[in-house]
């Protein structure tokens, strides 16, 4: 499906991250341009979940991703968290670093874990990856759509990417010209998973909010975990002063989502997204 509306979402999103930036910088007229701008969008774009009843079992799969900071290396918290919680999936996107990327620190650390990356996103795992692909994104010519066949007792589809982000605080007319892109990372991301025949379950830093016209469309075609089994807002952006929810998990008919939440940075701006599922293959 292809998208031709930029919406006023994107604004909102990127006026709040200008604004955090700005204030680093103290640039007042940014200030006030980006608050007038917020002030104006914040009914369209929050997605405030009750904490309705959820679907209760014990999980099959463990779930993480995290936008990890392209100047992060080691990463020692991350591995302790995967080994406590027992996470099964991890997905990384900003994966810098060559030999020294925080996914080759994790799998030195965890080397009965199954890496495949490119790029800068990863896909790290606990069984088996086959049937791996990269493919260029044609938004940004290093930034690739992973996706693999997770080899596990139930087997199923995982894949990981990273819209790119229209900023406001590089001008309007560069603003403007880089909405195209995203456009085009939608127009790219649906045709990939939309038909899968396996249980899937795919995420990363989408660079938008729930409300987003993209967003409100990959949820009618998936199910956004979190706006369907989270409690609250979600925010996962900034990691210090949280605003936004722009990583976001979507998974298929096949995998049932028991909670999803925010976690913790890992010494990103992001917080990571922590999900739970059971797998209901008998879904058509």
């Amino acid at each position: 499906m292809r998208s031709t509306s930029t919406s006023r979402h994107p604004v909102a999103i990127f006026a709040i991250i200008s604004l955090v930036r700005s204030f680093k910088r103290g640039h007042t007229k940014l200030q006030l341009l980006t608050l007038a701008l917020i002030t104006l969008s914040i009914p369209f774009l929050y997605s405030y979940r009750l904490p309705l009843s959820k679907p209760e079992g014990q999980p099959d799969l463990r779930v993480l991703t995290v936008n990890i900071l392209f100047t992060n290396r080691e990463v020692p918290d991350l591995v302790t968290y995967i080994q406590t919680e027992k996470i099964d999936l991890i997905f990384l996107q900003e994966n810098e670093g060559g030999p020294e990327s925080p996914a080759n620190f994790i799998h030195t650390k965890l080397p009965h874990f199954h890496l495949f990356k490119d790029g800068s996103t990863a896909i790290l795992s606990r069984w088996p990856l086959t049937e791996t692909k990269s493919i260029p994104q044609k938004s940004l010519v290093h930034r690739r759509i992973l996706t693999a066949r997770v080899n596990a007792p139930t087997p199923f589809r995982a894949g990981t990417l990273h819209w790119s982000v229209p900023q406001i605080s590089q001008g309007l007319d560069r603003f403007a010209a880089s909405v195209p892109k995203q456009i085009a990372d939608f127009n790219q991301t649906v045709p990939i998973f939309e038909n899968e025949s396996l249980p899937l379950v795919f995420g990363g830093d989408f660079n938008n909010p729930p409300r987003h016209h993209h967003t409100r469309i990959l949820s009618q075609k998936f199910t956004n975990v979190f706006t369907a089994v989270g409690s609250g807002p979600g925010l996962t952006y900034s990691s210090e002063t949280p605003l936004v929810r722009i990583d976001h998990l979507y998974s298929n008919a096949k995998l049932t989502p028991l909670s999803c939440s925010p976690g913790p940075s890992f010494g990103s701006d992001h917080l990571s997204l922590r999900a739970d599922f059971t797998f209901n293959t008998s879904a058509k």
